[in-house]
């Protein structure tokens, strides 16, 4: 009869080899068990909050190996040579069986960035309208001399004169829209004056000859007959009124005595008529209207 040495190394490791084995056996089913309840967790957590199934699901199976009579033979040793029986030892041990449960995965949500606006500059204003450009004119007085203006946008600028012999100038009016300018000679004085209206030039010429006036009277007559007046002019060109003498129907009224104007109006059957005299001159005269 052979003797087992208890304390021989060799031995004691093959004793121990099927325990090993069961302990080994024990861990992989204790972990695919834990795996199982994980997953189911998972599942029932997820249906619970509502996530989106997707179509891609998971199927994880966690098995537990089945156990073979050696290592049923084992664990009978391990337990000190008790056969593992269940609850009701009239019953077969049941096999550990596999489980499957379904993972839903949870589409990842994706987002898309709008591409940028169109980056478009303003259109530029347009450019100013050019600025206006004054235009010079000369105008000449026969037989007297010229003036030289520049004009732009309704101003009249005064640029220069120049005189025939025996002439002098001087600038007389300076009023942004007109200018004028004086021409002397002896008893004898002319104008020329330059004016903008609607943004034409307009050129006026006219002369006052020095004289001594004389004493005399004179009549004149009002339009339709109304009636006439009678006028004195003394030697200092003052005038004044004589007489009135509306025709018959009519009435007169005096508007102005003199002495640089005498005027009466007359008033009848035809309407309302006037008649004025003045000195121009030297000279006594009649206008009516």
């Amino acid at each position: 009869m052979n003797t087992v040495d208890p304390y021989d190394p060799d031995t004691a490791l093959e004793a121990m080899r099927p325990r090993m084995a069961a302990v080994r056996r024990r861990r992989r089913a204790l972990g695919a068990s834990s795996a199982v309840a994980l997953f189911a967790l998972t599942g029932v957590a997820g249906a619970s909050l509502g996530l989106p199934r997707s179509d891609d699901s998971e199927t994880v199976v966690a098995a537990t190996e089945p156990t073979s009579a050696d290592d049923a033979e084992t664990e009978s040793k391990d337990m000190g040579g008790r056969a593992p029986t269940n609850e009701h030892n009239d019953q077969p041990r049941p096999m550990p069986t596999t489980v499957e449960v379904e993972v839903e995965s949870e589409p990842i949500p994706t987002t898309t960035t709008p591409p940028p606006p169109p980056t478009t500059k303003p259109a530029p204003p347009p450019p100013p309208p050019p600025a206006p450009v004054a235009e010079q004119h000369t105008f000449s007085y026969e037989g007297t001399g010229t003036v030289t203006v520049s004009h732009v946008d309704g101003k009249v600028t005064f640029v220069g004169a120049t005189a025939e012999s025996g002439w002098t100038h001087r600038l007389s009016h300076d009023q942004g829209h007109m200018i004028g300018v004086e021409f002397r000679r002896g008893d004898v004085t002319r104008w020329l004056k330059v004016k903008s209206h609607n943004g034409t030039l307009h050129v006026d010429r006219h002369e006052k000859v020095a004289c001594t006036p004389s004493a005399t009277t004179k009549s004149g007559s009002a339009p339709q007959g109304a009636g006439t007046i009678t006028v004195a002019m003394d030697g200092n060109g003052a005038l004044a009124l004589v007489s009135a003498d509306p025709a018959s129907g009519w009435t007169h009224q005096v508007l102005e005595s003199g002495p640089g104007v005498v005027k009466v109006g007359f008033d009848g059957p035809g309407g309302n008529v006037w008649v004025k005299a003045w000195s121009a001159d030297c000279e006594l005269q009649f206008h009516g209207g």
